[in-house]
């Protein structure tokens, strides 16, 4: 989902139910909530709710960009170097969450 977000793109989404602690669905669910997505649980994918899914998004092309934007919005295209600044705070003994130069 990070990267369907990074890239600012609709989705359909189709957690794995065997995952552990159902963390497939728990990450899919952020885009859901931001309205870049529809999930469809495993248990309830046919053929006719991924068709109906996907026509949903090819069939409204304001809709689709309207869910594209949402996911932007929702991604950190920046997260890389967000964690690698946090990781080398870390390791300076800096609070990572202080701000200004000196942090």
């Amino acid at each position: 989902v990070a990267d369907i977000a990074a890239i600012g793109r609709p989705s359909v989404l189709i957690p794995y139910a065997a995952a552990l602690d159902d963390h497939q669905s728990a990450n899919a669910q952020g885009l859901v909530d931001a309205g870049a997505a529809i999930r469809i649980a495993e248990d309830a994918l046919t053929p006719q709710t991924l068709r109906d899914a996907v026509a949903m998004v090819l069939d409204d092309a304001e809709g689709a960009a309207r869910m594209a934007r949402a996911a932007a919005a929702a991604g950190l295209p920046d997260a890389a170097e967000r964690l690698a600044a946090l990781v080398e705070a870390l390791a300076a003994g800096r609070d990572p969450h202080a701000e200004g130069p000196d942090a």
